[in-house]
This record gives C-alpha cells, sequence and structure tokens, in this order.
C-alpha cells in the first residue's frame, strides 16, 4: 500500500530547489546557446581575411543562422522537456490521487469490516436475547402453571394452599416487570415516555421499594441494611419510576450476592444533590466490563455463570430513567468477587411546606368510592376483591354506556377507566363523562395494557391526569388513590 501523499512533507521540501534550479537552467540554455555562439563568431569574424575563404560579411551572415538555428533547436528542446515534465507532473498528481484513492479504500474497507462485525455482534446479542427471553418467560410461566396445577389438586392443606398462591403472585409479579421494562425501553427510544414528577420524599421511596421488593429479598435470603440520614431529603421525580430503579438494581444485588450476604443502602444529601447507592457483597464486576456495563444486553461472564436469569436491559433502563431525571448513575467494583455498588445523584429541591417527613403519604384519611370500567372479567374480579380488602366500596361498568349510567347513580369519588373498551375509545368516554356533568366530574385515572404511544394530548383534554400501566400494582395504586384523597377531588 503506498503511503498517503502529504504535500507539506519533507520529501517535497528536499526536492524543490532542485527542481526549479533545471527549470531555470532550460530556459537560460536557449541565450547561452546564442551567447556561446556570439562569442565563437565575433572571434571567426575578428580573424584576418586572408586566414578565410568567405569575407567578414559572409561570415557574419553564417553566424548569424547559426545563431537563429542554435537558439531554434534549444527553444525546441525546451518545449519538449517542459512538455515531458507537465507529463510528468501530471502522471505523479495520478499517481498521488491513485494512492489517495487506495488509502480512502482502505479505510473503507476497515469500517466496512468494523460495521460487518458489528452487524455480526448486535446479530448474536439478539439472538441470545430472544433465547434469554423465551426462557425469562417460560420460567415463570411454568411455576404458575404447576401452582395452579397444585391448587386445583388441594383439598385442606392451607399451608401449600398459601404457598402456591404466593408463587403465582411473585411470578406474576416477575413477568408484569419484564413486560415493563422492555416497554419502557422501547418508549425511551421513541421519545414516548411520560413522567408524572412531583415532591417526593427520597428516604420513603427507598422503603417503599424495599417493601414491594421483600419477596424476592426473602426468597435469596438477603438483609438490607440502611444508611438514611435524618436530614430532609426531597426530590422531584415520578415515585413509580424511581422505585423501578431501587428495583431493578435490588434485584441484580440479591441475584449476583450469595445467600445470607447483607445489601447495604445509603441515602445523604448535599446542598444541591441527594445521593443514595446499592452496595452489595456479591460476585462484583470485570474491570474489563465496567465501560459497557450500562450497554444493551451487556451480561458479564461472571453473571452468566453465576446465573442464567435477566435479559442484560435492567441497568441500561435505570441509567435512561435516571438520566431523565437529570441525574446521573455510577458503577463501582473493586473486581470480580469483590462485590459492586451503584451510586445514583439527584437534583435536590427544598421541602414542600404542605408535606412533611414524618406523615406517610400511603394513608388518607377517607376512603374514596371507586367506579372500575373495564371488559377483562378476570382481572375486573381480581383487582376488585383486592380494593374491597383495603377497605373501598367498589363498582363495576363493562361498556361505556354502563360507565356513564353508573357515574349517574353511584356518584364514584373516582373512575378507573379502561381505555380500550370493546365498544368505546376510553379518551372519548371521559370526554362524555365530563361533559355530562361538568360541576363534579370525579378524577379519572386511565389503565391500559397496550404498548403503543398513548395521546397524552388526549388525555389531558379528557381530564386524565395519571395514566397507569396494566397489570396494576396494588401499591401504586393506593399511592395515587392515597394522594386523590389528600388533595380533593378534581384536583389530581
Amino acid at each position: 500500500m503506498a503511503p498517503p501523499h502529504n504535500p507539506g512533507g519533507p520529501g517535497r521540501e528536499r526536492l524543490a530547489p532542485a527542481g526549479w534550479m533545471v527549470r531555470l537552467l532550460g530556459w537560460c540554455a536557449p541565450v547561452l546557446g546564442a551567447s556561446l555562439v556570439l562569442t565563437l563568431g565575433s572571434l571567426w569574424i575578428l580573424t584576418p581575411t586572408e586566414a578565410w575563404i568567405l569575407s567578414r560579411t559572409e561570415r557574419i551572415v553564417v553566424i548569424g543562422g547559426l545563431m537563429v538555428v542554435v537558439v531554434g533547436l534549444m527553444i525546441c528542446l525546451q518545449v519538449r522537456v517542459y512538455r515531458s515534465a507537465r507529463r510528468l507532473q501530471a502522471t505523479e498528481q495520478s499517481l498521488r490521487f491513485l494512492s489517495d484513492a487506495l488509502l480512502q479504500a482502505h479505510r473503507e474497507m476497515e469500517h466496512y469490516r468494523e460495521s460487518e462485525q458489528a452487524l455480526r455482534d448486535a446479530d448474536r446479542s439478539k439472538d441470545e436475547f430472544l433465547a434469554t427471553l423465551c426462557h425469562e418467560l417460560r420460567n415463570p410461566l411454568a411455576a404458575i402453571d404447576h401452582a395452579g396445577e397444585l391448587l386445583i389438586d388441594l383439598d385442606d392443606d392451607q399451608e401449600q394452599r398459601e404457598w402456591a398462591v404466593r408463587i403465582i403472585r411473585n411470578q406474576t409479579r416477575q413477568l408484569a416487570l419484564l413486560i415493563d421494562d422492555l416497554l419502557d425501553l422501547s418508549r425511551i427510544a421513541k421519545g414516548t415516555l411520560t413522567l408524572n414528577l412531583r415532591p417526593a420524599s427520597l428516604a420513603h421511596l427507598v422503603r417503599s421499594a424495599v417493601d414491594a421488593a421483600r419477596s424476592f429479598l426473602e426468597d435469596a435470603h438477603q438483609r438490607v441494611v440502611f444508611q438514611i440520614s435524618d436530614e430532609p431529603m426531597w426530590v422531584e421525580v415520578d415515585p413509580s419510576r424511581i422505585q423501578q430503579v431501587l428495583i431493578n438494581l435490588l434485584s441484580n444485588a440479591c441475584r449476583y450476592s450469595d445467600p445470607g450476604k447483607s445489601i447495604t443502602i445509603s441515602v445523604q444529601a448535599s446542598k444541591t444533590e441527594v445521593v443514595f447507592s446499592v452496595k452489595d457483597q456479591g460476585i462484583g464486576i470485570d474491570p474489563a466490563l465496567m465501560p459497557r456495563i450500562f450497554g444493551m444486553f451487556i451480561r458479564g461472564d461472571a453473571a452468566r455463570d453465576r446465573s442464567p436469569s435477566g435479559l442484560g436491559i435492567g441497568l441500561r433502563l435505570v441509567k435512561l430513567i435516571v438520566e431523565r431525571h437529570g441525574g446521573t448513575i455510577l458503577a463501582r467494583s473493586d473486581g470480580i468477587g469483590h462485590g459492586s455498588e451503584f451510586e445514583i445523584r439527584l437534583p435536590k429541591i427544598a421541602s414542600p411546606p404542605h408535606l412533611s417527613t414524618a406523615s406517610n403519604p400511603e394513608l388518607s384519611a377517607t376512603l374514596p368510592r371507586l367506579l372500575l370500567v373495564d371488559d377483562n372479567r378476570p382481572m375486573v374480579e381480581a383487582l376488585r376483591l383486592l380494593l374491597q380488602r383495603e377497605g373501598h366500596e367498589v363498582r363495576i361498568a363493562r361498556t361505556g354506556r354502563d360507565a356513564i349510567e353508573a357515574v349517574a347513580i353511584e356518584r364514584p369519588d373516582v373512575i378507573l377507566l379502561d381505555l380500550e373498551l370493546p365498544d368505546t375509545d376510553g379518551i372519548e368516554l371521559a370526554q362524555a363523562i365530563r361533559s355530562n356533568d361538568h360541576s363534579s366530574c370525579p378524577p379519572i385515572i386511565a389503565l391500559t395494557g397496550s404498548g403503543r404511544p398513548v395521546d397524552l394530548e388526549g388525555l389531558q383534554q379528557a381530564g386524565i391526569r395519571v395514566l397507569i400501566q396494566k397489570p396494576v400494582r396494588i401499591d401504586e395504586l393506593r399511592e395515587t388513590l392515597a394522594r386523590i384523597s389528600r388533595e380533593g377531588a378534581g384536583t389530581l
């Protein structure tokens, strides 16, 4: 491969003076030739006439002719040399152009090889992801199916019945988290992920996340050590998303730690930031993997050997959610066998005057009466029973027409409205309910199980202020209903 052409290189600087010298001598050659002929001719002319046959006049004519011939020959020679130099220069430029073209082709070939390798890696990652996804879906489904079969055959063994129910509940939640993670990645990539930002106590969010993760913490025989500062630590976040981040980090800490080890959760505050971290005593992170730890489908060899579970998308989702909140996340590890720590920093805000860190936002003075509008009978009945156990009075409507009649007759405090009804669109139904009763229309909480982007502007125009993804997490719904009770109907 020829080296790239460098017009300012040292070789060209060294050859340039010699080229100019040759060109100068070439143009001076006719003058020098004419001068030589004139000098010799002058000597010839000045010699005595008797020494030559020709007369002086004839000799002058001969000398003049010789001068013309010599000058002409010199000029012709110089023209030929000049043309040869131009052809040589053109050839040199062509060679340089060819060298540059070959160099560019070499670079493009290297880029093509890198792109081809990247495509092969992406294709291999895709195959591994699909295989892992099938594994992650089949395992919970198998556990749910087996627990269901056990429930059918059980008679009066209350202990085994409770165990089977607990298995079904835990595996269903695992499936829901998996689906939520996949949908959230898609929403973030498309720019359709929405955040319901509001002031929240980070200490309370941390404890709520640990409570939500209590089942798999107990299954893994892990204990949590809290290091939480007593000073107020308020942030403006989407509480459900921050809890999602914490649950993801806790799940990783449990998955890659031995039973009986502790997980330390630290929450501290500075003047401008609130810092919380999740530190485990697990297998740690390979230093070679650290720069890519927040990438897609990244799972280290040690993690693969340790446990086949996990899609390799959790940390990527955590990073994207934290950055959407204006925060940063950092991973630390001293290497394989030395555990790992994930530290998150979020902007700190002043304590809201109407809220107190000592108050429990989960509690509400009164429990609102609910209207559940959904055509999915198994889901509706299960959710109704859960809400009734919480103490709520629940009415059910399965169509848009039934919902309008129930609002007029029952006068619920809050409406839980499915956006995908068989006879009407949920947003249109919400607009119809508001148009029928402008003065005291109850707050509407929208429910959706669709992975398609939601018309946020249409939700706002219909008076819907909260959107909850199915399957509905009772903790998220409980917190939303408690907030409605505190703030008053119609002010959600």
